[in-house]
């Protein structure tokens, strides 16, 4: 699980998926996420799915985070921080 971000990389990852090359970078996580599931899907060794549990859990929560950036800033200036 990630840890809360401050208010500076909230504002960052913000800045960043306004970009015209966010696109690409949210293009590049969700095929990675999609061929985690597939290795997921396939795999039998025990010690290789849990990585792989791991990674397709950082990769969601990294783009949830991306996707609530813009909420959760609203959120901290709503609250005066």
């Amino acid at each position: 699980m990630l840890t809360k971000p401050s208010l500076h990389a909230l504002r960052s990852l913000y800045a960043v998926s306004q970009g015209k090359s966010w696109e690409e970078i949210d293009k590049l996580f969700r095929d990675e996420l999609q061929k985690s599931f597939e290795f997921l899907a396939e795999s039998r060794d025990e010690l290789a799915l849990r990585q792989m549990q791991g990674r397709v859990q950082f990769i969601r929560e990294f783009l949830d985070v991306v996707r609530e950036a813009p909420r959760l800033l609203e959120k901290l200036k709503d609250s005066g921080l």
